[in-house]
Formats: C-alpha cells, sequence, structure tokens
C-alpha cells in the first residue's frame, strides 16, 4: 500500500516520471503537469516559511540577499536586465518574522509579475530608509497596464493583503506603454 503522505519534493518527482510515461495522452498528461506544478509551487513555499522563520536569517541584510538570488533566478532567463539600490541605513533594519517573510513575498509576487506579463527590459528594485520606514520600490520599462481592468488575477490583490498584514502602505502605477512601479512603505521602529 502506497503512503499519502509522500514529502511534496517525491511527489513532484513521481509526477515528472509519469509524465514522461504518459505516452501522448493529452488528459494524463495535463493532470500530471499541474500536479507537477503544483508541488513545485507547495516546495517553494515551504522553502520560503522554513527561511523566514530561521532565527540565523534575521537580519535584513540576509532577506535583501534572499531578494537578489531571487530576482537573479527569474529576471535573468527571461532576459531582463535588473538593478538593486540600497540606502545605506538598512543595515539597522530590524523586521519582524511575519513582516520579513510577507515583505518577500510580496516582492516575489511583484518580480514574477514583472517577469511574465511586463515585456521590460529592465527592472530596477530601490530600498531606502526614511522617516520611519522602510520602502520598496520596483519598477520595469515594460508595456504597462490598465489597473483598473487587472481584476483577473491574484498578483495584486495578493500584494494588497501581504502589504496589509505587515500595516504597509502599497501603491501600484502602471501607465500602458511606459510600465509599471510597485511602492511599498512600511513602518520600523
Amino acid at each position: 500500500m502506497m503512503k499519502l503522505d509522500l514529502p511534496s519534493r517525491d511527489i513532484n518527482i513521481i509526477s515528472k516520471m509519469a509524465l514522461e510515461q504518459s505516452n501522448g495522452n493529452t488528459q494524463l498528461s495535463d493532470q500530471l503537469r499541474k500536479i507537477k506544478d503544483h508541488s513545485a509551487k507547495m516546495m517553494d513555499s515551504m522553502s520560503d516559511i522554513v527561511w523566514a522563520i530561521n532565527p540565523s536569517n534575521d537580519s535584513f541584510d540576509k532577506t535583501i540577499v534572499r531578494m537578489k538570488e531571487f530576482a537573479a533566478e527569474i529576471l535573468e532567463p527571461a532576459g531582463i536586465n535588473y538593478y538593486f539600490t540600497e540606502d545605506e541605513r538598512l543595515a539597522g533594519v530590524q523586521l519582524n518574522i511575519e513582516s520579513r517573510k510577507e515583505l518577500y513575498m510580496l516582492f516575489k509576487e511583484a518580480v514574477t509579475n514583472a517577469a511574465k506579463y511586463s515585456k521590460a527590459s529592465e527592472v530596477n528594485i530601490l530600498f531606502r530608509v526614511l522617516d520611519n520606514s522602510l520602502e520598496l520600490t520596483i519598477l520595469d520599462n515594460g508595456t504597462g497596464f490598465d489597473i483598473a481592468k487587472a481584476h483577473g488575477g491574484n498578483g495584486i490583490r495578493n500584494m494588497k493583503n501581504r502589504a496589509a498584514q505587515m500595516d504597509a502602505d502599497l501603491r501600484c502605477e502602471s501607465i500602458k506603454g511606459t510600465g509599471t512601479s510597485i511602492h511599498v512603505k512600511i513602518p520600523i521602529t
């Protein structure tokens, strides 16, 4: 009898192997691809959670390093140039575990959206400390979109929910033909 408590990694590997052996059965291939994709997302989410709660990752410097690694993984294969600009006062920033996790997840959402949908050639990521707040701005030079009509996806809604969890202000601005900017302002003490 097969165990039902397989780790996500095992499910992902088994679904990949089954997908290779599906012999052109389109319906089966589609279902196996969904299982593979969902298990990959679960592994990624678990990795993010484990990272966020690890006390050795409490410094904001480590959060920025993780953000840079993620940006490289997503933007480089898409051929998008990216630049990080960091305020030297970031070294003193402390975020609690929940805020650090929510900020990182919001960042991932914004960068992933830029890679998938913007058709940008460049993304600029700016961190600064200003008046007891941490500000993150993500700008792309892509095609832009009509935010009022962007209610079909989860991206902006997810970012708004994550900002609310941090008591942060979130502003999304986009101009068709010019690009998109995401601004997050998080209170810090």
